[in-house]
């Protein structure tokens, strides 16, 4: 079982220690209020994105923090070299989450030297047509 992120052939699985423990996603709609006497008047325009956040924490037995960076995040095969791109979504992950995103960010930190873990934070993006420049 794998939360699968692919990129330009190139693929990051988050292990089964690693799967977000949080998962957001909204998608509101893209309005504008005018001021009016008495009620406002809102004109409805569509929808904006579509953005899903995934929060959790990487450990793996045996490895320090300077390999799950390694593994996971470092340079243009990981999620570092994802990030403004269009990614593909699979393996395992519920098909609520599946599909094809815009990576957005990409961020992570090191709490305290007791364990060896990374916390994650990855923001994907998704609209009706993705162009990437």
């Amino acid at each position: 079982m794998t939360w699968d992120i692919t990129y330009g052939g190139n693929t990051v699985s988050l292990p089964i220690t690693g799967y977000p423990n949080k998962v957001t996603k909204r998608g509101p709609a893209f309005l504008k209020e005018i001021g009016l006497p008495g009620d406002a008047l809102i004109l409805s325009f569509g929808n904006k994105a579509i953005v899903m956040v995934w929060t959790g924490i990487l450990a793996e037995a045996g490895k320090d923090n300077d390999q799950l960076y390694t593994d996971y995040f470092a340079g243009a095969t990981k999620l570092e070299g994802f990030k403004h791109y269009e990614v593909t979504i699979g393996g395992t992950t519920p098909t609520r989450y599946t599909g094809t995103w815009i990576l957005q960010d990409v961020y992570f930190e090191e709490r305290g030297a007791v364990i060896s873990a990374l916390w994650y934070r990855l923001t994907f993006m998704k609209g009706g047509t993705h162009i990437v420049m």
